[in-house]
């Protein structure tokens, strides 16, 4: 009776490896692009930065005003919606932040109309508390679907989509602007493609249900953890920490540099509104084509912590850059900073996330991946007062040169934790040095196919 039952659980086994390998990615595409509606919209304020400050009477302090308003819902919602997420499932909680997003764009809509700056930070609330929220959700769908050598290629899609969404939001938002000379078109187009994307969503989570059901012992109806606490924390390995103290302090430096790139180009280099925002998307492409490379590399080799040191190095490269680079008239000198920037950006994410994947479990993956948006947003509600006083204060005589410098030492701190990461994972247990295993090896698959066939 127990060989029977083993090998009916290994039966159940294969035929959810094999729905599992035949939709992986047409599942990832489903989830990619269930997701455009907040990755199209995020990149917003910064491709539209002058006509804010313009059309809603704003300096450099107000505008770091806005976003502080932006990242606060990074510093208090992720852990509350990492238990959500953990404790509700992924597929219901991956859903339900779609509708938010909606909401939240609707309102940012509505104010950019109306020049409310009050309901503008109300919609800007919801549509970031709602968007990290769906992040989680989708790192723990991306833990259940991708547990073999797959897991570095599917978060690299991921974030090459990520960049095609902000590629395609730093040319459409601007020339949108240009053309209709309206501030809040822009964002009604926005509406439309968070409702497209709720759609895709929704056949999205319709096959991840199947997956669940294939899994048996009432995975689709348990797949929430009732038991989630935020005293798992405690039992997270004390890497996790020095991986998380390096990504965010690489991530801050560029997102100090991204939120002034856009004026930066416009007043250094006297490109306009629309040029700039085409420069900026396709010098991304660069990080389209890094990220599947890191993707690939990361599940062939293993060494994560090298190659997120490697990607810090990239990001401070280009920051470096950005405050040498010779100013001129129109040239083409910003080509520079912004590729080594953005070919540091999507292997910073794929090593970081893959990381976390490995050394968590998959029922507190909700929990964990909630603390990099909490850190991050609690370290840029300081950077973003810092970074605007010094704008303010420097701007007329020096540009942004003396932004991008706390940028490059804030990320120098970073790139130094990443270094002393790496020594602690190759002196202790060294679960991110070498690829990720299978779980179940092919050779185990033909010996269940085998005893099967034999009874």
């Amino acid at each position: 009776m127990e060989t029977a039952s083993t090998v009916s659980s290994l039966k159940e086994n294969t035929k959810l490896d094999a729905f599992r390998n035949k939709k992986k990615w047409v599942f990832l595409a489903l989830l990619c692009f269930s997701q455009l509606g907040q990755l199209y919209n995020s990149q917003a304020m910064p491709t539209l930065q002058v006509p804010f400050e313009k059309e809603m009477s704003m300096n450099d302090l107000d505008y770091s005003h806005l976003v502080i308003a932006e990242t606060l819902p990074g510093f208090i919602f992720p852990l509350i919606g990492g238990l959500f997420v953990d404790y509700f499932g992924a597929s219901k909680s991956y859903l339900a932040t779609n509708l938010f997003i909606i909401l939240g764009q609707s309102l940012c809509t509505l104010a950019t109309y109306q020049k409310s700056f009050w309901v503008f930070i109300l919609g800007k609330v919801i549509f970031n508390s709602a968007s990290e929220a769906a992040t989680l959700a989708r790192s723990k769908i991306v833990g259940i679907w991708y547990v073999n050598n797959d897991i570095g290629k599917a978060l690299g899609a991921a974030v090459v989509l990520q960049t095609s969404a902000a590629i395609v939001c730093d040319l459409v938002y601007p020339n949108l602007y240009q053309y209709t000379n309206s501030l809040g078109f822009p964002f009604f187009v926005g509406v439309i493609v968070c409702v497209i994307s709720t759609f895709i969503c929704i056949r999205c989570v319709m096959v991840h249900k199947k997956l669940l059901r294939l899994k048996g012992n009432g995975s689709e109806v348990k797949e929430g953890n009732v038991n989630i606490s935020i005293k798992a924390m405690k039992k997270f390995p004390p890497i996790i920490w020095l991986l998380l103290g390096a990504a965010s302090f690489g991530v801050d430096s560029f997102i100090i540099v991204k939120l002034y790139l856009g004026k930066h180009l416009q007043t250094a280099y006297q490109f306009t509104l629309g040029e700039a925002g085409t420069f900026l998307a396709v010098s991304q492409v660069l990080t389209g084509f890094a990220t599947p490379i890191a993707g690939f590399l990361t599940d062939r080799v293993g060494k994560l912590p090298i190659f997120l040191i490697m990607s810090i190095g990239l990001l401070q490269s280009g920051v470096f850059f950005s405050i040498t680079a010779p100013r001129c008239h129109r040239c083409f000198w910003p080509a520079i900073p912004i590729a080594l920037l953005s070919l540091g950006l999507g292997p910073l994410f794929v090593a970081g996330y893959s990381s976390l994947l490995r050394l968590v479990d998959e029922k507190e993956l909700g929990l964990a991946t909630a603390l990099i948006p909490v850190i991050i947003s609690a370290e840029m509600i300081i950077f973003a007062v810092l970074s605007g006083q010094i704008a303010n204060a420097t701007f007329d005589n020096y540009g942004y040169t003396w932004v991008f410098l706390m940028a490059l030492i804030i990320g120098s701190v970073g790139l130094v934790i990443g270094i002393i990461a790496q020594f602690y994972d190759w002196r202790g247990e060294k679960k991110l040095q070498y690829k990720h295993k299978p779980r179940i090896e092919p050779s185990a698959l033909l010996d269940i196919i085998d005893t099967d066939t034999s009874l």
